[in-house]
């Protein structure tokens, strides 16, 4: 009782959120299905293990695997040659099975996390609007980053309690695989700044697309699937195409060292770090890649809070003011100016400088949507302006 008063104190919206949504019921269907779905994950990372029928064959030399301990395949730098022990089953590479595990856990973990969690926001404040309960939320005194907060941290709850589930998984394939502390905390640093960054985004959208009702859960959740699908998909050599990585919390794993490098990887890491922010190699480590995408996110997020705060209290307002619009504009010219103040061929230059036009042009049409007074407040202008009396 003691800690349902401290919290109701605390934060009396995230009571709220809490007592609505942790019931027996509710718990107990969150852990099983996490459980469930981690059963589910090792079965399928156990059966891209070798056959056991090969150890049964005549011809074992001449079955390769990149999960065996071999020598290295004629055909591949990444198969080697499956060998039989004294039991007659196949020596696996059980480190990098493990490596793999925690890269494909992360990634499973990330993208259940901003996908489910943004339309679980999403969609509760499109039901508290209908319902009409959003306009009591907005009369409450307290702070409206409190309110905020305390949607963003109960509403997904459950998601929070069946990810929570799997992180001793998660864990475990960190230390079976020996990979370095530093590499792990560089992703669970990324996951949060990304949870920070793509939940604020989902409340302002939330907010900015109430008129368009039940459409507005899913054309967020359709564009945030794009997001991930295209924008961040794809190692380019050029600053602003790889800018876009810096919104993707799964950009860190692939500086996991595995114990046996693959192509790819090897060519796309050295791709990454010749790519410069201001000259500073943003993406020639895990740690530099982590402290770069979390600073990105964390410094749009500020952008986005100073926007929530605004339409929060006031729905028919400018999601910024000028002045913060201003703020804005000088922000994000600086951040890709880093991008194309690099040294490299002149070729390279005039595609980022290009780039960085359009991007500009982007931005400034959103500027204009995101300004432009709402209908009812030009409709209360209209109607009222010979009120306000000239001096």
């Amino acid at each position: 009782m003691k800690l349902l008063n401290w919290l109701g104190e605390l934060n009396p919206q995230l009571l709220r959120e809490l007592k609505g949504r942790l019931k027996p019921w509710n718990v107990m269907g969150a852990i099983a299905l996490s459980l469930i779905g981690q059963f589910l994950f090792v079965m399928n990372q156990y059966s891209r293990l070798p056959s056991v029928q090969y150890s049964y064959t005549s011809d074992l030399q001449n079955i390769t695997h990149w999960l065996c301990t071999g020598t290295v395949s004629t055909y591949s730098k990444e198969e080697f040659s499956c060998v039989i022990d004294a039991f007659g089953s196949i020596q696996i590479n059980w480190t990098l099975w493990w490596q793999e595990t925690f890269v494909n856990l992360s990634s499973a973990g990330v993208f259940v996390l901003m996908v489910l969690g943004t339309y679980m926001l999403v969609s509760n404040l499109g039901q508290e609007e209908r319902r009409g309960t959003f306009n009591f939320i907005r009369l409450s005194p307290h702070p409206d980053r409190k309110i905020l907060l305390g949607k963003l941290l109960g509403v997904p709850v459950l998601l929070y309690l069946a990810l929570a589930i799997a992180v001793p998984l998660h864990l475990w394939a960190a230390v079976q695989g020996q990979i370095p502390l530093v590499n792990v905390i560089s992703v669970y640093g990324t996951l949060l700044t990304g949870w920070f960054f793509f939940y604020s985004a989902a409340l302002l959208w939330s907010l900015v697309t109430l008129p368009l009702g039940n459409f507005q859960t899913w054309v967020g959740t359709g564009l945030l699937l794009f997001t991930f699908t295209h924008l961040t998909s794809g190692y380019e050599a050029n600053n602003l195409i790889q800018w876009l990585s810096a919104f993707d919390p799964t950009s860190v794993l692939l500086h996991i060292e595995r114990t046996v490098p693959r192509t790819w990887q090897t060519d796309q890491l050295k791709m990454l770090a010749s790519l410069e922010w201001f000259h500073l190699p943003y993406r020639s480590s895990s740690l530099s890649t982590a402290l770069f995408v979390g600073a990105h996110q964390l410094a749009w997020s500020y952008w986005i809070w100073k926007g929530l705060e605004r339409r929060f209290r006031s729905p028919h307002a400018a999601v910024w003011s000028k002045g913060q619009s201003y703020g804005l504009v000088t922000f994000f010219g600086l951040l890709l100016l880093g991008f194309v103040w690099q040294t490299g061929e002149e070729k390279v230059l005039y595609q980022d400088f290009l780039t960085q036009l359009t991007l500009t042009f982007w931005m400034f049409l959103g500027l204009i949507i995101a300004l432009s007074p709402q209908r009812q407040a030009l409709q209360d202008w209209a109607r009222y302006r010979h009120q306000v009396s000239t001096q």
